[in-house]
């Protein structure tokens, strides 16, 4: 959010980001100082009283969005813990849509005076302005789950819906559909992800966000994320320490496993890696996020102990992304399952599996288990 309000695209007081703490003002205070809050209105609720009724959730698992008025555009956006970095660009979009309903007609400046030639009739520029995604540019599907297979291909921007809050896109390279020899389709923003002509090593990348949060913020023509990137992640370094050692030990060997199978897919190229290498990552990843969790119940963190948590709770949102991280590896090795049955022959993991899940638990060790850092003692077991 801190991105957000500093970027040409929302900052400027075209909208105003609060962050609201359900836990205390210390941890409240505690964010301010971790990710640097300046134009970030920051607060906490102080008691179960004055929580919110009907609705709300914590930031990861979606946005509350109101406008000028008091009225809700939207209750709940996008969840980085369903979408992982895609949910951004669907609040961005939301956004983008009020404010382009709230400037003035095309050919007027604020108030009604002609604005002479370059008043906007251009569509490409005002879309180009407006949103993450130009008429005409080229985006990745990514986080598509009915069509999984089209994650990864590139698709043409063709235009955006108001009305229905999705892009219209053509598949690039597709054969005939019936219409037009292209095939298209209306997809929301989260399930694009854009075109990066940078290589991005998670081990060197770094956060300033929180869950929930984006990471950074691209040119202005572009949208603020940290979506995979196109060029492959090679290997990842350990997270930085939590504080807590055996954590840190864990963390080390889930890196390890998850090298190994990043290795392997490189290069094995398209073929992917061994499914044995992909176990690997889930035997690791499942006994260390079952040992962290216990541990969270023990010191109760984030509102948690060994009777659970409620929903609206920073332990249930990490143990969500948990989980997230886990059903790749688990529906890839269900996939692979079925594949050797019906050819008779091992398949390999999709080389696109491996960078989901090496950049799905760098991200999440950043942005989740830094947070427990002063909750469990260092020598927890």
């Amino acid at each position: 959010m801190e991105v957000w309000s500093q970027g040409r695209q929302f900052g400027g007081g075209q909208v105003q980001f609060l962050c609201i703490c359900v836990e205390s003002v210390r941890v409240a205070q505690n964010f301010e100082r971790m990710f640097g809050f300046s134009k970030v209105t920051n607060g906490f609720i102080p008691d179960n009283a004055s929580m919110p009724r009907g609705f709300g959730q914590l930031g990861c698992s979606g946005f509350v969005v109101v406008d000028g008025h008091g009225n809700f555009i939207s209750k709940r956006t996008a969840a980085f813990l369903e979408e992982g970095e895609g949910a951004f660009r669907d609040v961005e979009t939301i956004l983008a849509a009020h404010l382009e309903r709230l400037a003035p007609p095309p050919g007027q400046q604020p108030g009604g005076a002609a604005s002479g030639e370059q008043g906007g009739n251009n569509k490409n520029e005002r879309l180009h302005a407006e949103y993450p995604y130009a008429v005409g540019s080229v985006a990745l599907l990514d986080g598509l789950k009915k069509q999984p297979e089209l994650n990864g291909k590139k698709v043409t921007i063709l235009e955006f819906s108001t009305q229905t809050g999705r892009f219209s896109v053509e598949l690039s390279g597709e054969g005939p559909d019936g219409e037009g020899g292209k095939r298209r389709l209306a997809i929301l923003p989260c399930s694009l992800a854009p075109l990066s002509s940078s290589s991005s090593s998670s081990s060197s990348s770094s956060s300033s966000a929180a869950a929930g949060e984006p990471a950074s913020e691209q040119s202005s023509s572009s949208s603020s994320s940290n979506a995979l990137p196109v060029e492959p992640i090679e290997a990842i370094a350990a997270p930085p320490s939590v504080g807590v050692e055996s954590m840190d030990d864990e963390h080390e060997g889930c890196t390890n496993a998850i090298n190994a199978l990043l290795a392997a897919s490189i290069t094995k190229g398209k073929e992917g890696a061994p499914p044995a290498l992909l176990q690997r990552v889930l035997d690791e990843l499942e006994d260390h996020f079952a040992h962290e969790e216990l541990l969270m119940k023990d010191y109760r963190f984030g509102g948690s102990d060994q009777n659970g948590a409620s929903s609206f709770s920073a332990f249930s949102s990490h143990v969500k992304d948990h989980e997230r991280i886990l059903d790749i590896a688990r529906g890839e090795l269900a996939r692979l399952k079925a594949e050797a049955v019906t050819k008779g022959e091992e398949a390999f993991a999709a080389p696109a599996v491996a960078q989901a899940i090496a950049h799905g638990f760098h991200t999440h060790a950043e942005r989740f288990d830094a947070l427990y850092a002063e909750h469990i003692p260092q020598s927890a077991v």
